[in-house]
């Protein structure tokens, strides 16, 4: 769903064997990938993988993001993400995140659609 040729800086939130697998994938099209773990564990992992930044899951990172993409099971990171991206056209995410009701819809400025 990120358009690899427009996106430059890619946000991850929740580093681990998917992540893992981005950030390399990522690192093939010279992007650069800006991480978000609750852990310094996951900090360190995702910077030996080669990660640009590693920050913690509520941190802006130090640009704009072109992309996120959340595999945390958390909803609280979906403000977070909305904050560290540029704004687009078009958000998804997948069910266990519907409807939050902490969830600031005024961020999106976007179209919603909801995948599952």
């Amino acid at each position: 769903m990120i358009d690899h040729e427009k996106s430059e800086h890619i946000g991850l939130y929740g580093v681990g064997s998917s992540a893992s697998i981005i950030i390399q994938i990522a690192q093939h099209f010279s992007k650069k990938v800006y991480t978000f773990s609750r852990s310094e564990k996951g900090k360190e992992f995702a910077r030996k993988l080669g990660a640009t930044w590693a920050g913690g899951s509520y941190e802006m990172p130090p640009v704009e993001l072109d992309a996120a993409i959340i595999f945390a099971p958390a909803g609280g990171l979906i403000p977070a993400a909305l904050k560290a991206v540029r704004k687009v056209n078009c958000s998804l995410w997948r069910h266990s995140h519907e409807r939050h009701p902490f969830l600031p819809y005024k961020l999106l400025g976007a179209t919603l659609y909801k995948i599952s």
